[in-house]
């Protein structure tokens, strides 16, 4: 998954690598590199413009340096799409080059919420600020996903504060973590092949559910016990555990789930439900 690291010169890279053309609109599919993850991004002319004036506001981007609407003629035509293709991606690289960071507005455009560490986590921290309390209240069922839960468990072992980069106390990660810690049902949705528009594949995202210390009931779909990490560490308040579309075979359950601790089997006292219906087991 992607990580920042702050310096955009050091680890990041957008280029716009085509055009889709629907109606009389144009969208441009920008492709983000960050490390080794590259994700697809999409926007239209409208959508650009609207970036160029929040930074020229809160960043001081020069409000002349945007490419301006010309080729009022014919301007769906292959070359006028091709001529803006290139002065917009020249724009975002230039910009890009100026900040050196990537502030809140550019991380939006560009997805970071979507696929980075600290960004997806700032998102889900403010989030949880918000509405949190209540979800729990109400004893909600929480859904997220491998991609989620791979980057809070990435996020809390970084070797920075919980905070992060910001002041705003909204993006605490500890946030995270408390409301957690207070779950009791989970559901967790994966997918088959690739993340998203990313190349990275939904196999390679492991998470650790440890901090779920409350959690009674907890269904995995499409997420293979492989990925899923310390599920023993649950095993002493979960009541129900539910895969589909996720188990090949029984020894998945026992060799990761059941016996995963190297130590010695755990006890699940007060599972009283392991459903395995919607699974093709050999």
């Amino acid at each position: 998954m992607a990580l920042f690291t702050g310096s955009w010169l050091d680890c990041g890279m957008v280029r716009i690598v085509g055009t889709h053309q629907l109606d009389s609109h144009t969208t441009y599919l920008i492709e983000v590199t960050v490390g080794s993850i590259t994700w697809i991004v999409k926007h239209r002319y409208s959508q650009f413009e609207t970036l160029h004036e929040q930074l020229v506001a809160l960043h001081q981007i020069n409000k002349n340096s945007f490419p301006t609407k010309r080729y009022f003629d014919n301007r769906n035509s292959r070359l006028v799409i091709e001529r803006r293709q290139y002065e917009l991606e020249s724009y975002l690289q230039s910009v890009l080059r100026l900040l050196r960071s990537v502030p809140i507005s550019l991380r939006i455009f560009l997805e970071f919420h979507c696929y980075e560490i600290n960004s997806l986590s700032e998102f889900l921290a403010e989030t949880l600020y918000d509405c949190g309390e209540d979800f729990l209240s109400r004893d909600s069922l929480f859904i997220s996903t491998p991609l989620q839960l791979h980057a809070i468990t990435r996020r809390i072992r970084l070797e920075k504060p919980s905070f992060g980069d910001s002041a705003d106390p909204r993006l605490d990660v500890g946030h995270i973590l408390d409301f957690l810690v207070r779950l009791k049902r989970m559901k967790v949705i994966g997918c088959h092949g690739n993340v998203g528009t990313t190349n990275l594949p939904t196999t390679d995202l492991t998470f650790d559910v440890s901090l779920c210390k409350c959690i009674k009931f907890v269904h995995f779909h499409i997420s293979p016990p492989s990925i899923i990490k310390n599920i023993y560490t649950i095993s002493s308040s979960l009541q129900t555990l539910k895969f589909s579309q996720s188990v090949s075979s029984i020894n998945e359950i026992f060799g990761s789930i059941i016996l995963s601790n190297s130590v010695k089997p755990y006890l699940w006292n007060n599972l009283e439900n392991l459903d395995l219906n919607d699974n093709l087991i050999e």
